[in-house]
């Protein structure tokens, strides 16, 4: 008997309460005021970059191992705000989709031969390198490549 008084004096006070709080403040409304300032929000910049199959540079380690490829762009927007404060994403673009980096692919050729390929991405206030590394480390260039960089703040 006492859980039922109980329950229904909590089920009482919480339909209390969700009348009290749907009442609002009527009454008649006016002609809209002029538009305050504009608040803050996130800009963006988007940057299509495409690597020539040519425009890849190869480097190695000190032993001539470890090969990889790179490709670096002046990107002048990425000031000293968005590299401390902001967001730099990079996507590839394959097959009209956009994969974000780091890319991995897994691969087999005719002969068996397995590797991976990873592309990734840096930057620095300033400019985005773009990678190509082949998990054997194969000398083995990358086609033309395109990608979208994505500037957030």
């Amino acid at each position: 008997m006492k859980k039922t008084i109980l329950r229904s004096i909590v089920f009482a006070l919480v339909m209390m309460c969700s009348a009290v709080s749907c009442v609002g403040p009527r009454g008649p409304q006016g002609p809209m005021g002029p538009q305050g300032p504009a608040g803050e929000g996130t800009n963006w910049k988007i940057i299509n970059l495409t690597v020539p199959a040519n425009a890849w540079q190869q480097f190695a380690d000190n032993n001539g191992q470890n090969s990889y490829y790179r490709a670096l762009f002046d990107v002048p927007e990425i000031n000293d705000f968005i590299y401390n404060s902001g967001l730099v994403m990079c996507y590839h673009e394959i097959n009209n989709s956009q994969i974000v980096l780091p890319y991995v692919r897994h691969n087999q050729d005719t002969q068996g031969n397995y590797w991976t390929t990873t592309v990734d991405f840096d930057y620095a206030i300033g400019s985005v390198a773009i990678y190509v590394t082949h998990s054997d480390f194969a000398d083995v260039a990358p086609d033309e490549m395109s990608f979208r960089l994505v500037l957030m703040w």
